[in-house]
């Protein structure tokens, strides 16, 4: 599997979801919110803050995006209060993971 069938519109087809794509395994996990099927790809290992990921969101509110890769971290994510409830649809590709957050507006916890 490559990046670019790593992305909501591929594996979701759903209104709210996110993936996120490892380069180093060319590994995908999804997580789609509103679909019949409950579908959420658990995570094989952690992610070091250097690795390279793409991350594809549709519709996902903050605080859902997250909790998504807060389970791919050995680090706290931090999201602004008044971001929670905004919804994200975007997609950062091929960025370390430290970047795709800081470019979805979150922070990580030292």
């Amino acid at each position: 599997m490559g990046d670019l069938d790593c992305g909501c519109d591929v594996r979701c087809h759903t209104a709210h979801c996110a993936c996120i794509y490892t380069y180093d395994d060319g590994a995908c996990y999804c997580e789609c919110w509103d679909s019949p099927v409950s579908q959420k790809d658990k995570p094989r290992r952690k992610l070091d803050r250097k690795e390279l990921v793409q991350i594809s969101t549709k519709n996902a509110s903050m605080t859902e995006l997250a909790a998504f890769l807060a389970e791919f971290c050995d680090f706290e994510i931090l999201v602004p209060a008044r971001t929670l409830k905004d919804e994200v649809t975007t997609k950062v590709r091929k960025v370390p993971l430290e970047k795709a957050l800081s470019e979805l507006g979150m922070l990580i916890a030292d």
